[in-house]
Parts: structure tokens; sequence; C-alpha cells
């Protein structure tokens, strides 16, 4: 949480133009600052947690045992494609709760840290997220049921080259062309 308010600061400017007496002319201008008093942060306090993250069919697919995870790239009326070489996944992140007593819980200490620091100021901003440790956003992940052949131009020298003639770009199409994206939600139940 963070706790503010404004103030109006009036600056007073000479400008080059002169006035009718001869003198330079004062130009007051006033502006609104945010003065921020007092910040404070809480973490949720719960009694455990469980990985709810459903991984069945991503473990299937770099595994080589079947069942791909469709590309969100892909058109949905085309033919299902083959496995690609690569696989962007895309991380988000998603919290559960174990019942309505644990629910309940999180809005009472949600509630109550609000109450507590609110008061400081005139304004208030309330923010809240979900850290998880080791968490990336995106993660790259090479299909080795394909075999070792097909990481040729993928290697990080090959990178630096087209980077030095000024071909990343076309890199990049190339690249894109060998991967295939998904999303995987990474879900924690927690009990309170």
């Amino acid at each position: 949480i963070e706790c503010f308010h404004y103030r109006r600061v009036e600056r007073v400017n000479y400008s080059t133009s002169y006035g009718k007496n001869g003198r330079l002319q004062p130009r007051v201008r006033s502006d609104t600052k945010k003065v921020v008093t007092h910040r404070a942060s809480s973490e949720y306090a719960f009694e455990s947690y469980k990985d709810e993250t459903d991984t069945r069919s991503l473990s299937r697919m770099l595994t080589g045992g079947g069942g791909t995870i469709p590309d969100t790239t892909d058109d949905s009326t085309q033919k299902p494609s083959m496995p690609k070489q690569f696989t962007k996944i895309t991380l988000d992140k998603l919290l559960l709760f174990a019942n309505d007593a644990t629910y309940y819980d999180y809005v009472d200490q949600e509630s109550s840290f609000r109450h507590l620091h609110e008061k400081w100021d005139v304004h208030s901003t309330f923010k809240s997220r979900l850290v998880m440790d080791g968490y990336l956003p995106k993660i790259l992940v090479v299909n080795h049921s394909l075999g070792g052949t097909g990481t040729g131009l993928i290697k990080n020298l090959w990178y630096w080259v087209f980077t030095c003639f000024g071909m990343t770009v076309p890199y990049r199409i190339w690249f894109s062309y060998h991967c295939s994206n998904t999303e995987v939600t990474i879900a924690k139940e927690v009990k309170g």
C-alpha cells in the first residue's frame, strides 16, 4: 500500500520578455506534485499450499509420448502439424483457495492490513501480486525426442553472427518457424 497527498507548488520564472516598464516579466507557474508519505507491504500467512498445475499433456509432448499441445499460433482449421524442434512456453500464475474459510481468511487479512495502513494520508493505492520463487514468465524448451539434429543454427554463435551482419529480424523469423508456442498456468492451491 502507498499513502500520499498532492501538494501544489508554485514557481516563479523570469522570462526573456520585458513588460511595459522595461523590466523582466515574472511568470508564475503552478504544478501539482504527488508526495508519498507511507509505504507498507505484507505477505498472506497461510498454513500450506499444493501445486495444482496440469502438466500431463505438456510432459507427453516433451517426452515424445504423443499428444501434442495445440500451437497457439496455428489456425484451428488447419491440420495438426509435426512437432517443432523448440517450444516457447508462456507461464501464467493462478491462486486457488482450498475452501471458503481460506478465502475469507485471505480477505480478512487483506482488509485488516488496508484498514491499518490507509489512514496515514489523504489518498492511498493498494496493489496485490502473486510471488513465486523461481518464476519465469517465458521458457524455451528443446524437444530432444526429435533427435540432436534440430539445434544447428540455434546455437549462440550463429545468433551473434546474424547480429553482426544486421540480420536479427530474418534470424528471428526463421527461429519462430521452428518453434511452437503454448501457455501453461501454474496453479497453487493455498489452505489458510
